[in-house]
């Protein structure tokens, strides 16, 4: 199996895993994966998708839940970069640490467990280092998108 084509089966199961932290059945997952790669006309196998599957839980992206078939969600790290993105404005404005740490800890909150200012503050941190997330200059506790150009890309953090 070639790296491009497993990188191609691993964000085409990343894109039909729910980005907030949910959780999906393996069996409707499979279904979309399939779905999702008939229209990219490529042909995949069940053992395609057990095999990339098995491996992203392996590596710790993927993380087993219950369920007919078990079910999966992205690991903790992944769900709540997912959710401070999806909380910032997509045009590079800033918004407040303050709203952004009780928006994240709200939405955050309703599905994992004991998130609190210091998970807000390592995935902040972490997005911050990883040049996705900057502090803007001024005085404040301002947070934003890095500029265009500047943000890694999307398959090198899924692939980290």
């Amino acid at each position: 199996m070639s790296k491009q084509r497993d990188q191609i089966l691993r964000e085409c199961i990343l894109a039909n895993v729910p980005a907030d932290g949910g959780s999906i059945g393996k069996l409707a997952l499979r279904a979309k994966f399939s779905d999702s790669m008939r229209r990219q006309k490529l042909r995949v196998t069940q053992d395609d998708f057990l095999r990339t599957s098995e491996a992203m839980i392996k590596e710790g992206v993927l993380v087993r839940g219950r369920g007919r078939g078990g079910s999966v969600t992205l690991c903790w790290d992944m769900a709540a970069r997912n959710i401070m993105l999806g909380l910032l404005p997509e045009d590079g404005k800033a918004i407040s640490g303050q709203a952004l740490q009780a928006k994240f800890i709200e939405v955050a909150g309703g599905t994992f467990d004991g998130v609190d200012a210091d998970c807000f503050e390592e995935v902040k941190n972490a997005l911050i280092a990883d040049g996705t997330l900057h502090k803007p200059k001024g005085r404040g506790g301002a947070i934003a998108r890095a500029p265009a150009g500047e943000a890694p890309a999307v398959a090198e953090a899924a692939a980290a």
